[in-house]
């Protein structure tokens, strides 16, 4: 399984989509393809919804936006990670 490289792209970083995350730092994760990685980053790192904003929207979730955060593929083995769906914060 491949290990995924997300990183926000700095110049997103004052999107606010970003006010629904706990964290705005580079991860990695463990996933089968890009969408799953950007998913499980998403599950890791959102806060409540109803905790920051007013609404159910899901539209404006960071980690699944291309325009707020950068997808690598990487060589780390997942071993060093941990199973499918891990998400280890690296910043």
């Amino acid at each position: 399984m491949p290990t995924f490289l997300l990183s926000p792209i700095a110049s997103g970083l004052a999107s606010p989509a970003w006010k629904l995350s706990r964290y705005k730092g580079s991860c990695l994760v463990v996933a089968p393809d890009v969408e799953a990685a950007r998913l499980y980053a998403n599950g890791a790192f959102l806060l409540p919804l109803e905790s920051v904003v007013p609404t159910r929207h899901t539209s404006d979730r960071p980690w699944t936006d291309p325009r707020l955060v950068s997808v690598q593929i990487t060589d780390i083995f997942p071993d060093t990670i941990g199973l499918n769906g891990s998400v280890k914060p690296i910043d």
